[in-house]
């Protein structure tokens, strides 16, 4: 749907901006190297019903933002990706997120 769209536009934003693509910075981050993903208003629902998340007023309203995570990939054996900063719990309780990772 449409909040989706602007969840994933406001993604590559963010992503272009860490790439060095408005053109006033040489590349930084190579493309492939970064995954947008788009929740919609699976997230924004939740955190509007939340008493103490910041970004409750925002959700309430409908409008969205961008979260931003540090993804480093386990060693092998089973080991878990390390995410910085540590995800909110709420991710884990909504599923996947709309159109899975994409660029």
């Amino acid at each position: 749907g449409i909040s989706t769209w602007f969840s994933r536009a406001r993604g590559i934003a963010a992503r272009d901006a860490v790439c060095g693509y408005d053109g006033r910075l040489p590349r930084s981050v190579d493309e492939s190297r970064v995954r947008v993903v788009a929740w919609g208003k699976r997230i924004t629902r939740m955190v509007a019903r939340m008493t103490n998340h910041p970004f409750r007023d925002v959700a309430g309203e409908g409008r969205g933002w961008v979260e931003v995570y540090l993804e480093v990939p386990g060693r092998g054996d089973g080991d878990e990706a390390m995410v910085l900063p540590k995800r909110h719990g709420y991710y884990g309780v909504v599923g996947s997120p709309s159109g899975a990772p994409s660029d």
